[in-house]
């Protein structure tokens, strides 16, 4: 049986933060974008338009570059499960070099290095459930006791 240790902010993160973002925002862009500036005298302004342009696209470089990279992240007895919700993969404990703990301000950002690349990249990132994933350390030491960093 596998527990889920990554937190439920991940789906929220992930799915409706991009979603959110470039269909609000990015539809409000190309409105400024392509508004001809009679009503507005700001929305005339080609340097407010490219700043705005610039924001949407620096914003969405940083969704793609952090966000995207979070998982899903259950573990078992034998093994741990990586998901990015539309594709899952099963990983062997044998096969981590290490995991790092990054105290964030509102969660913990967990790194699980892999000795070799996988299907998400020889890093693989997620936000901890304190609660579950503290306890499935506690309950299984064996297997985490000299792979976790803080």
């Amino acid at each position: 049986m596998s527990i889920r240790v990554s937190s439920n902010l991940t789906l929220v993160l992930k799915i409706f933060l991009p979603t959110l973002w470039i269909a609000f925002f990015g539809l409000l862009t190309l409105a400024i974008f392509f508004s001809s500036g009679k009503e507005n005298l700001l929305f005339s302004d080609w340097t407010f338009k490219l700043s705005i342009l610039g924001l949407f696209l620096v914003f969405l470089a940083f969704i793609y570059f952090t966000i995207m990279k979070l998982l899903r992240i259950e573990f078992a007895e034998e093994a741990f499960s990586a998901s990015n919700y539309f594709q899952t993969y099963q990983y062997n404990y044998q096969d981590i070099e290490k995991i790092k703990e990054y105290n964030l301000v509102f969660k913990t950002l967990v790194s699980i290095k892999m000795k070799g690349l996988t299907k998400h990249g020889r890093n693989i990132y997620f936000l901890k459930s304190k609660v579950w994933y503290n306890d499935f350390v506690t309950k299984h030491p064996q297997i985490f006791e000299s792979l976790i960093h803080k």
